[in-house]
């Protein structure tokens, strides 16, 4: 290649970059003018809900009891995390889950170490929006600052073994949830019916026995994996 055919082959190259570059810039410009933003100094908006159309006279009721609930809140107690989460649990009873993320995040903001709201934000990510890396971030964040929560750990391995298949990393958050929690036995159990549902006969045997060994008084532990023990 002659050396004038070699810079033009580079400028084209540069050229192509600087269009990915500008498009992909573009692009984050564009979704970020696209987010919602909400107002949440305006109370009027805040509680302007729509009911779903299916809902029965007791729905509608138990929505007008969640929306004094939260109005209530919010005008007494406007800066706190759970008046946010109370407002958000609102929302996603209405089903309108975007503004139930905007209220969760709301109370996220006020309060970093606050993991009731993360963990509604995890379960809307994976079975309303279907954003599954959301979903997945928000669960190991509620495990990072509630570590001794064994639901934590069931609903993260759930959400690898049912939505994303990653099974190896559904056993290594179970037999993470075993340490951090002590062996719970609501986190043995879900590993042990996680193997038959695999399974791994070796393994059934092996949690059985460890957990009627740690809860030798349970007889319903007994009753349903006595048998598997070799």
């Amino acid at each position: 290649m002659n050396k004038k055919n070699l810079v033009i082959l580079i400028i084209f190259g540069l050229f192509l970059i600087v269009c990915v570059l500008f498009w992909r810039f573009s692009k984050i410009g564009f979704l970020e003018k696209n987010i919602v933003q909400y107002d949440w100094d305006n109370e009027t908006k805040i509680f302007e809900i729509s009911v779903p159309d299916n809902f029965d006279e007791y729905r509608r009721e138990r929505l007008t009891e969640k929306i004094n609930d939260a109005r209530t809140l919010y005008e007494t107690k406007k800066d706190e995390t759970w008046t946010w989460i109370t407002i958000g649990n609102m929302y996603e009873f209405a089903r309108d889950y975007d503004r139930a993320i905007g209220a969760y995040e709301k109370a996220v903001s006020l309060n970093e170490m606050e993991y009731i709201s993360r963990m509604n934000l995890a379960y809307i990510y994976e079975n309303q929006k279907n954003n599954y890396t959301k979903a997945e971030e928000y669960y190991k964040k509620v495990i990072e600052l509630n570590a001794t929560n064994p639901t934590h750990y069931i609903n993260l391995a759930r959400f690898y073994e049912f939505k994303e298949e990653k099974m190896n990393e559904v056993e290594a958050v179970y037999l993470d949830g075993l340490i951090k929690t002590g062996d719970n036995p609501d986190v043995m159990v879900a590993l042990i019916r996680f193997y038959e549902r695999r399974g791994n006969k070796d393994k059934i045997s092996e949690y059985s026995e460890k957990l009627i060994n740690l809860n030798p008084d349970n007889s319903a532990y007994k009753n349903d994996f006595g048998s598997f023990i070799k």
